[in-house]
């Protein structure tokens, strides 16, 4: 697997993080907030850059780049909250460069240089003619499907009247039928390339937002280390660190997955429709609960205006929006994967990220596989499931001689000093059979412990049943005050016979 950024891209990421860390700090987001939600310095400024060029074809007066290199910009963009229709503008440039020609060459010199704004209508005009644009306030072009032709639309003057929205974003309901238009493709093709750019659209908004939630709950974190109560600081109570901890898992999850589906764009694999529904689902209902969280740890400073964190919080509500209810996204889906829907593909360029697992993880993962074909049967199969109810010793005990149950330890612990790849490869076959790793995971962290902090007495007596899979562990969560506490459990031990009986109470 390689996840790195070619060397074009982190310097391309550097350079757009700085400017954006300086133009589109907070109080820059603010004061275009209080001015209609778009900075025209800042628009001018991200032209310079090159940003609206990156995915203009060469020969039309662009960079030429892909999806990977677009995605470098939103993340980044998503991160310090642009203040700008950037991700519509992106894709659009793209549109008309391809299906325009030299026709509106000069109108797409203006966009590239940052001296108009071109926008894209997500509806269909023959179904939705009057549609909220994202950036129509000031949008001095909008592209759309109307039916079965692409038209290019100049809105009039008085109809680009930004709608009072909390997000403070350019958005405005444009009577679209109103608009002087030209028609650019009439064909097949035209469609094609509009919705391959919608398909674009989604996965840049995708990939901003999950940006966007990484900020959040950086500044929550950050706040959670600070913030002093009952003589801690507030980030060492679970009731704050844990929701943080599980949410940035999530927002780093939906990054890469719409990364993967890139990278699965690319390389021509099935299912990938519905992986951009999925993707801008995901991380659309992720950041929701993302900055939700990130302002509650803020507690009542998080409802104030003067902290940032309120800007994150209707920013990630507002951007997916202009699609429509991300809830639909999941219907989308669902006709891609089960109902026969067909969708455009996005023309994603050059994709260096790799998300295959290698020769090692498929070569154990069907070791594995064939592992459970031989050994369970169908009473086994019957009570397989994700806890100790499908716990089974035999399995347990066979797992270990074949040195499957722990493979990430060293070899000399009773592991094949299995890369992390391959063990992600062997869960999904876990998962696969609906057998469990519950027993073997805690029991593994048991294990390690031992390994690492162990003296040669405990190595001997428990380790080694632990590698030969004749004993399971179990673990006990404490924290004084909080918890499950157990030194705060109060015992009274009586005789029995020979033995010792504990009574107690927490």
């Amino acid at each position: 697997m390689n996840f790195a950024l070619s060397d074009d891209q982190r310097m391309m990421r550097e350079t757009f993080a700085r400017f954006l860390d300086e133009q589109s700090a907070m109080a820059r987001v603010r004061a275009a907030a209080a001015t209609g939600g778009f900075d025209a310095t800042l628009w001018q400024g991200l032209a310079e850059l090159g940003a609206f060029a990156l995915r203009v074809p060469e020969q039309a007066g662009g960079l030429g780049l892909g999806v990977m290199d677009a995605v470098v910009l939103m993340e980044e963009a998503g991160r310090t909250l642009a203040s700008g229709p950037l991700a519509e503008t992106l894709v659009a440039a793209r549109v008309l460069a391809t299906l325009a020609g030299d026709a509106h060459g000069s109108l797409l010199a203006q966009v590239l240089a940052g001296d108009k704004v071109l926008s894209l209508a997500c509806r269909d005009l023959a179904e939705e003619p009057v549609q909220w644009v994202a950036g129509g306030a000031v949008a001095d072009a909008v592209l759309a499907r109307d039916g079965n032709q692409i038209v290019l639309l100049i809105p009039a003057a008085g109809e680009r009247r930004g709608e009072a929205n909390l997000a403070s974003t350019p958005i405005a309901e444009l009577d679209l039928n109103a608009a002087q238009r030209t028609v650019l493709a009439d064909e097949a093709t035209g469609l094609e390339v509009f919705a391959q750019a919608i398909e674009e659209w989604k996965l840049l908004v995708a990939i901003a937002l999950a940006s966007l939630a990484g900020e959040a709950i950086r500044q929550a974190s950050e706040y959670a280390c600070e913030r002093i109560a009952f003589g801690q600081p507030i980030g060492t109570y679970q009731g704050i660190s844990h929701p943080l901890a599980d949410l940035i898992t999530d927002v780093d999850g939906g990054k890469y997955f719409t990364w993967k589906t890139i990278h699965d764009i690319d390389q021509g694999l099935p299912d990938t429709g519905a992986q951009i529904s999925l993707a801008l689902w995901w991380n659309a209902d992720t950041t929701t609960r993302a900055v939700a969280q990130a302002l509650h740890t803020f507690g009542g400073y998080g409802l104030s205006t003067e902290y940032d964190i309120h800007l994150y919080n209707l920013r990630a509500k507002a951007w997916p929006l202009v699609w429509g209810d991300p809830a639909l996204l999941l219907e989308e889906a669902g006709r891609r994967l089960y109902g026969g829907e067909v969708t455009s593909l996005p023309d994603v360029g050059e994709v260096s990220i790799d998300f295959d697992l290698g020769d090692e993880a498929r070569e154990m993962a069907r070791e594995l596989d064939d592992f459970f074909a031989r050994n369970l049967t169908p009473e086994l199969r019957a009570r397989a499931h994700y806890s100790f109810d499908g716990f089974d010793a035999g399995i347990h005990k066979k797992l270990a001689d074949e040195k499957l149950l722990f493979p990430a330890w060293p070899k000399e612990y009773g592991g094949r000093d299995a890369p992390p790849y391959a063990v992600n490869a062997l869960r999904k076959v876990f998962e696969e059979y609906g057998w469990t790793t519950h027993a073997a995971s805690t029991t593994m962290m048991v294990g390690t412990m031992i390994q690492k902090f162990g003296t040669d007495q405990l190595k001997d007596e428990v380790l080694t049943r632990i590698i030969s899979g004749d004993v399971i562990c179990s673990l006990g969560y404490s924290e004084p005050g909080c918890g499950s506490d157990v030194f705060a459990a109060q015992t009274r031990a009586t005789r029995d016979g020979d033995d010792w009986r504990i009574d107690g109470s927490k």
